[in-house]
């Protein structure tokens, strides 16, 4: 959370089911990405960063600099 607040995205947690959301507060489209942790079954129940809209594992839990990344990168202007 605090990782995406510092790139000057808007991050709100959500209590239930445990989220976080994050938006971009200069994006005139107003996209969103809900944000979840959870197990990942095919990977021995670790926990995982999964993508709720569409239930996509997309980072290990403890990479929270790569799952940045990832989530800057989905809510950036294309070019």
């Amino acid at each position: 959370m605090t990782t995406l607040q510092g790139r000057g995205f808007v991050v709100e947690l959500r209590a239930s089911p445990l989220a976080i959301i994050v938006t971009r507060p200069d994006d005139p489209t107003g996209a969103v990405q809900t944000i979840t942790c959870k197990p990942r079954v095919i990977d021995q129940d670790r926990m995982w960063f999964f993508n709720a809209a569409n239930n996509e594992a997309f980072a290990e839990a403890d990479d929270i600099t790569g799952a940045a990344v990832i989530i800057v990168g989905h809510l950036s202007p294309a070019p």
